[in-house]
């Protein structure tokens, strides 16, 4: 929590959740991130950082990620009621 900057009750901010999520694995350009701003709940935070995490983890290991110019697309649009997509 702290690597995301959350404070105890703060909401976290997708992009930046997905970007550090990411890091450990970005070499070039092998991820496409687009999204509008947009901030979760404190307990959607872990948890999506988690499951992004082991993601990139079987993309390296066995999917786009694997190969020399393999890449991931990762993106987020709300829609007028709020909803995330």
């Amino acid at each position: 929590t702290e690597l995301l900057g959350l404070g105890e009750s703060a909401p976290c901010e997708l992009g930046r959740l997905v970007d550090t999520a990411l890091a450990p694995f970005r070499a070039g350009e092998n991820f496409m991130v687009a999204g509008p701003p947009c901030e979760l709940p404190r307990d959607a935070c872990l948890p999506l950082s988690l499951a992004l995490h082991e993601l990139c983890t079987n993309a390296v290991k066995y999917g786009a990620l694997s190969a020399p110019r393999g890449w991931v697309a990762i993106d987020w649009t709300l829609a007028r009621d709020g909803l995330l997509t």
